[in-house]
């Protein structure tokens, strides 16, 4: 789950990967 969380942060510039790296 993380894995595409990440993921999907990269591909969606909504969700930038500072977000994804801090959880």
């Amino acid at each position: 789950m993380r894995a595409s969380f990440l993921s999907g942060s990269l591909q969606e510039p909504s969700f930038p990967p500072r977000i994804g790296a801090a959880k």
